[in-house]
């Protein structure tokens, strides 16, 4: 195994990451919440595929342990970054990444829902796991920031509860 790196190479491998974790970034944005909250086969095919093209991309064609490690030290070091912005008003439109209300009042909110790029099938999922037996239950339902959708029974909601929440008052 070749264990040398150049100045070159080495930030190549930075500007490679970087630029693969933004466009990873975007392309997320683009899919939805739903690639990231309920894996199927499917996603899980694609998870694997896209993390091979990443790692090659990253890497380029002769990877070496040199490279492997300011890789992955980029990246980590991309998402620590990342990870501290979460919240930020700013980011969260960017990104797509604030809660988002999808039910409210046991009615469906059918724009927030397709914002959110999930289906109503996603939704009544979420019911049904929460043990929810009809519409008329919901108070209200969230689409969390990791896609996993938040379900509160009438009259279990407060504004507290539900500052920062797009569409909520």
């Amino acid at each position: 195994m070749d264990y040398s790196l150049t100045w070159e190479e080495a930030a190549a491998v930075v500007v490679s990451a970087a630029g693969m974790y933004l466009a990873l970034l975007l392309l997320l944005r683009l899919a939805g919440r739903r690639i990231v909250a309920a894996l199927g086969a499917h996603d899980v095919a694609a998870g694997i595929g896209l993390g091979a093209i990443f790692g090659r991309t990253v890497l380029g064609y002769t990877p070496s342990l040199p490279a492997g490690l300011i890789g992955i030290a980029t990246l980590l070091g991309l998402h620590c970054g990342t990870r501290l912005l979460v919240g930020n008003p700013r980011l969260d439109r960017v990104l797509g990444s604030g809660p988002v209300l999808v039910m409210k009042d046991g009615q469906v909110l059918p724009d927030a829902l397709r914002q959110s790029k999930l289906s109503e099938d996603d939704l009544r999922a979420a019911l049904r796991r929460a043990s929810i037996g009809s519409y008329a239950d919901v108070g209200v339902a969230v689409v969390e920031r990791t896609g996993t959708i938040s379900v509160l029974r009438t009259g279990q909601a407060t504004a507290d509860v539900l500052t920062g929440v797009d569409g909520w008052r």
